[in-house]
């Protein structure tokens, strides 16, 4: 990517360069309003503005890597905020900075089931031999598969919980 005196100017007026070590935050278009990634128009070519920022104040970006937010903040393009990393050098910094959260439960999007019938598939799975059980019988009434009944009734699937927030916890949707 080239940096006419044209586009840097045109991508300099988006924003101002706050002072000390603050953000620098992008004024311009955004991609989502629910994700409000800052975008910017480049030859005609739709690109992050972040990225934009990082090529014009720093250098080069290997293929591969994304540029990612020391501030957390997706409108900034203060490029002492920005650095290089992978997918998960990005998730990784997320889980550091305490900002995963994990739901689980009844609260989870996915859940077909609530907190209350895990209790009742629990309460009603009894073993009658090594290899017999009403599993069947669970599944039927919840409407689930018979290996998904089986591990909540052993306890291998869904947590039994107030489907609150649970950091560093895996959710499994049922």
């Amino acid at each position: 990517m080239r940096f006419s005196l044209k586009y840097v100017m045109k991508f300099e007026r988006y924003f101002v360069k706050a002072g000390g070590d603050n953000c620098w935050i992008w004024n311009g278009g955004v991609f989502s309003k629910d994700k409000p990634y800052a975008k910017f128009y480049h030859r005609g070519k739709l690109v992050k503005a972040s990225r934009y920022a990082y090529r014009l104040y720093k250098g080069r970006i290997p293929k591969g890597l994304d540029v990612l937010h020391k501030c957390d903040n997706p409108l900034c393009v203060n490029p002492n905020h920005l650095f290089l990393g992978t997918q998960l050098d990005n998730m990784r910094d997320m889980i550091r900075k305490g900002r995963k959260r994990v739901v689980v439960g009844e609260a989870h999007p996915n859940a077909k089931l609530t907190d209350e019938d895990v209790a009742e598939i629990r309460r009603m799975y009894k073993r009658t031999g090594p290899f017999q059980s009403n599993v069947g019988e669970v599944a039927k009434r919840f409407n689930i598969h018979v290996e998904t009944a089986r591990l909540i009734a052993i306890g291998k699937k869904r947590s039994q919980g107030s489907g609150k927030v649970a950091p560093g916890k895996k959710a499994v949707s049922t």
